[in-house]
């Protein structure tokens, strides 16, 4: 179950299918639930109408969908559950996974952050990983890595399956 984690949803449909309201409501559920976290909603059409707040510029989608992408990287970088109310239905908007993909890769491969932080990152964006493919990501000496995971395992922020021999967010 989560507890106060943040998370990305994305909303897809048509044009006035109802998303925008969908998101609204959303909204309010996962605030009353998650008490500790923002819920932020990003809207392109917001980000659109303050570019060209009188016509649909097309020139300008571009920028639009960019705009787009970096809100939602800076909301979940600061903790908060993000809800994308976006078409996400045309191919340019197809690359967005692998946008984000690309710019966690990014973080992961930073140096600026501590061994601990990027174990939990590569945690996060994973279903599990064994202790070989987090050691292969993570530039630091076995035994230090075996005893952060056991302390990780033991205050219940991560979970060991022994069967499939992988570490998981503990959920």
């Amino acid at each position: 179950m989560l507890v106060n984690k943040n998370f990305l949803i994305c909303l897809t449909g048509l044009p006035a299918s109802g998303k925008t309201t969908f998101a609204s409501k959303l909204k309010e559920i996962l605030e009353k639930k998650f008490t500790k976290l923002t819920v932020s909603i990003i809207d392109p059409d917001i980000i659109r109408h303050t570019m060209a707040p009188n016509k649909f510029n097309y020139t300008l989608e571009p920028i639009v969908r960019e705009r787009n992408l970096t809100e939602i990287t800076k909301e979940l970088s600061k903790g908060n559950i993000v809800i994308s109310d976006d078409l996400n239905y045309y191919s340019s908007m197809r690359t967005k996974e692998y946008d984000f993909e690309e710019r966690f890769k990014k973080i992961q491969n930073s140096d600026h952050l501590h061994v601990k932080s990027k174990i939990l990152f590569l945690l996060a964006i994973n279903d599990g990983l064994s202790l070989e493919e987090i050691k292969n990501s993570v530039n630091t000496g076995t035994k230090w890595l075996k005893s952060v995971l056991e302390t990780l395992v033991k205050n219940e922020v991560v979970g060991y399956s022994s069967n499939q021999d992988v570490y998981y967010i503990n959920l």
